[in-house]
């Protein structure tokens, strides 16, 4: 899509007190001196990334100091005049000094506090592109330089004989998504221009231009076809570098990084080398987590995601998850105490050297006690996996807390489910947002609503008080008041919020609490009151993958028996199956969101769809990329208090969302499906991406 750029920029105003920078195009004049990282901070100061400290500058003191801020010359203030000279000295007038003093001692400060911050123009500013308001950014130097992210891999715990086919993908974003420029918008909302690569093909412009509905999209590529790169054959291919670059055809223009990785943990060494805007994939065939290392260009807006599909009795499930940035705080929602429901906490280290994890548990009789949660040593891009009903025995509606020291860790809750002999789903919960009064929990799936559901809302209040949590529902038309509006959350404890009457359709919740609070959402799909169905002793290969049709499902028993199909050794029946889906809260993000998608071909009967929320009106800019690079984009309006549901191209392997504007957007992916046992059913809140550096913010000194 070509890039689509304002005929005009406004003119951004400067604070009083600051003059204009001037100087080369390539960089910024303060003090007469060009340099790339000039500032001029709302409150008039200005500094620069390592600006030399004036020597022999001479500060007045405190009270004369005052009264020279008043009279100062503003063009003086930064230190820079016309074309970037300094400015001349009045005769006369000490106050020069003053502003030389000040540019010294905030450098000082700034020196002392700053870490691998930047300085920022015109941070004030609200002229310009929405989308680079939004982002935050006039300096492609603000990106990050490097960037590391985690998915959890396979739960290691299933029944015997029984493993989860596991995907991960990884992708660099496009340049149209660093770049920050959305594509021209059509009447139909869709985007009417190619994008960079699709500019390059001989293509049709044309015919380029009608790729971009989604359900043409989604027919031009049969399921068969579009889970091809997701086969466990080909994907295996990619386990070595060289094998990695055949899962796409390589482009003159397709930027690469030889630092730029999607690896695994543990001694496998399986690698694949990060493309920008073209993803990569490897299996997980055995207990390891996935690691994405990118670096320069490909750091800023990197993804990954996980798709895990179970077939067999007792690891039967659908799970997805985005491979997310380290931290040194993380909260996860989810799990319970009913009987044949267990829990483990996947930790991941995605840096070289070796942190020390700390794991405390909340439940509804408050803080639970531990028997092993503190000083778990993660090693360097390495994982350790804890059974939580061993570190925190008894813990019902479980909040999970990770704290980390040595570095920062990622952190994931492995769920699975069995009701007696009948599977009850898996599920991966990603970290949500910490402790806040107004959080976002993003829309469940909708796929399953033919079939009997049970939505649980799980609160709560860490800190040292009891919360009063305001629930609303947030759904295609508006705001909806919910029956039970008004929630409370005992100190330090955690409740469940049984949501009975929610309106029809995609809705999200909006919690605002007087105090802190932390939130999941979790749906559990009930089993059909079909009969039990007879095992085929010669289905599958019981080694957890799907039959030619995607909807086999392999045996655990053995062949034969009684005529009423009993036997004394195995479970001959296939029970009706049920499934079970969390999302984790969020706050509105005003920076990039996406994640991966591996091969939903995989997944029988497979739906797909994005849900979009938004407290504020805006609109969102999606971008869909394809195996082999091709995007396609299309905005979102977002009304105040909404959730909208826009259908995933059949062929997309990874999606970014951009809000417009200064108001934030909050996203989950569902994936669905279903076979002859039950459904299959899968969520995941979009996590933030790595996208700029840290901002530093320097205040004056000098009164």
């Amino acid at each position: 899509m070509t890039e689509h750029h304002d005929d005009e920029t406004p003119e951004r105003e400067l604070p009083a007190g600051a003059a204009p920078a001037a100087g080369p195009a390539d960089g910024r004049t303060v003090g007469g001196e060009a340099h790339e990282d000039a500032v001029v901070e709302p409150d008039g100061t200005a500094g620069l990334e390592d600006a030399p400290v004036a020597e022999g500058a001479e500060g007045e003191d405190g009270e004369d100091g005052a009264e020279g801020a008043e009279g100062a010359d503003p063009g003086a203030a930064v230190g820079g005049g016309p074309g970037g000279a300094p400015p001349p000295r009045r005769p006369g007038s000490p106050w020069w000094r003053l502003a030389v003093a000040a540019v010294a001692v905030g450098g000082l400060v700034w020196g002392a506090s700053a870490a691998d911050g930047f300085w920022r123009l015109d941070a004030g500013s609200t002229g310009g592109n929405d989308l680079d308001d939004a982002r935050g950014l006039d300096d492609p130097g603000a990106f990050v330089e490097a960037a590391l992210l985690a998915c959890p891999g396979p739960e290691p715990l299933t029944a015997e004989g029984a493993s989860p086919r596991v995907e991960v993908l990884a992708a660099g974003a496009p340049e149209s998504v660093l770049d920050g420029i959305p594509p021209s918008r059509g009447d139909d909302g869709e985007a009417t221009t190619p994008g960079p690569d699709d500019a390059a093909s001989t293509q049709d412009p044309d015919a380029a231009a009608e790729t971009a509905a989604p359900d043409d999209a989604a027919a031009t590529a049969a399921p068969d076809e579009a889970a091809g790169t997701a086969a466990p054959d080909t994907a295996a291919a990619t386990e070595e570098p060289d094998a990695a670059e055949g899962t796409g055809d390589a482009q003159d223009d397709v930027a690469t990084d030889a630092d730029s990785l999607l690896r695994l943990t543990g001694t496998d060494g399986s690698a694949a080398e990060l493309r920008r805007g073209e993803p990569v994939g490897l299996p997980v065939r055995g207990p390891a987590s996935a690691l994405v290392e990118a670096q320069d260009g490909l750091a800023p807006g990197v993804v990954g995601g996980q798709l895990g599909l179970g077939t067999d009795q007792g690891a039967r499930g659908l799970t997805l998850a985005g491979c997310t940035a380290p931290a040194e705080e993380l909260w996860l929602v989810g799990g319970g105490d009913e009987p044949g429901r267990t829990e483990q906490l996947v930790l991941t280290n995605p840096g070289p050297d070796a942190v020390t994890v700390e794991v405390s548990v909340t439940g509804s009789d408050g803080p639970v006690a531990m028997t092993g949660g503190a000083g778990i040593v993660v090693p360097g891009r390495g994982r350790v996996v804890e059974l939580l009903d061993a570190i925190a025995p008894g813990a019902d509606a479980p909040v999970v807390r990770v704290t980390s020291s040595g570095g920062p860790v990622v952190a994931h809750l492995a769920e699975g489910y069995r009701d007696g002999t009948t599977d009850r789903g898996s599920e991966v919960v990603s970290a949500g947002a910490p402790p806040a009064t107004d959080v976002v929990v993003p829309a469940l799936p909708t796929s399953h609503d033919d079939r009997p559901h049970d939505v649980v809302l799980r609160l709560a209040a860490p800190g040292d008080s009891e919360a009063v949590v305001d629930l609303t529902a947030l759904t295609a038309e508006g705001t909806v008041r919910l029956p039970d509006e008004v929630t409370r959350v005992p100190v330090g404890s955690s409740v469940d919020v049984a949501l009975e009457d929610l309106p029809e359709g995609a809705v999200a919740l909006r919690l605002r609490s007087d105090e802190p609070v932390v939130a999941g959402a979790w749906l559990d799909v009930l089993p059909s009151d079909d009969e039990p169905t007879v095992v085929d002793g010669g289905q599958g290969d019981g080694d957890g993958d799907a039959g030619a049709d995607g909807s086999a499902a392999p045996s655990t028993g053995e062949e034969g028996g009684d005529e009423d199909g009993s036997t004394g050794q195995a479970e001959p029946l296939r029970r009706p199956a049920g499934e079970t889906a969390w999302v984790s809260s969020a706050a509105p993000s005003t920076t990039p969101l996406g994640m991966a998608l591996p091969g939903r071909g995989l997944v029988p009967d497979g739906t797909s769809e994005l849900a979009l929320t938004a407290v504020d009106g805006t609109t969102a800019w999606v971008t869909w990329v394809d195996e082999d690079g091709e995007e396609e984009a299309s905005w979102v309006d977002l009304p105040n208090d909404t959730t909208e549901l826009v259908p995933v191209p059949e062929d997309a392997r990874a999606v970014w969302v951009v809000g417009a504007g200064p108001a934030g957007v909050v996203a989950a992916l569902h994936v669905g499906g279903q076979d002859e046992t039950g459904p299959y059913v899968t969520s995941a809140t979009l996590p933030g991406l790595p996208w700029q550096r840290q901002l530093t913010e320097v205040r004056p000194v000098v009164p």
